[in-house]
């Protein structure tokens, strides 16, 4: 099945159903990094600038990454049974739920980003408040 999209210079451009799979697949995770650099950059912008020492630095955002893929790929396998209902003609009906999931994924990662900074600082104020 071919779906056809047209770009700014009104040249229709035919894609397969294959090739629209994979655009969704990456919207998804595009969609969760982007839920937490948002809250990053609300929360501390000068945390996305390496400073000394840059292995840790560089070990911490590894682990970020790494959590991130992992949240995007349970939210790929909740939609495994969509995406292979994709190739039928039936498929290119739900076209609105995929939407929906690539919004419900920014707003997954942004909230357990959140959540994340917000645990985190209750921490630091435990820590001090037991400190004094």
């Amino acid at each position: 099945m071919d779906r056809t999209l047209r770009d700014s210079s009104f040249v229709s451009v035919r894609l397969s159903s294959k090739t629209c799979l994979r655009i969704e697949i990456a919207a998804i995770f595009i969609a969760v990094g982007l839920g937490a650099l948002a809250v990053t950059l609300l929360h501390d912008p000068r945390a996305l600038v390496p400073h000394p020492p840059y292995g840790n630095w560089i070990i911490g955002r590894m682990f970020a990454v790494g959590a991130l893929a992992c949240l995007g790929m349970i939210l790929l396998f909740g939609l495994e049974d969509e995406f292979a209902e994709m190739d039928d003609p039936e498929g290119a009906r739900a076209r609105p739920i995929h939407w929906f999931v690539i919004g419900l994924a920014f707003l997954i990662s942004a909230l357990a980003s959140a959540t994340f900074v917000g645990v985190s600082a209750l921490v630091d104020y435990l820590d001090r408040a037991a400190a004094c």
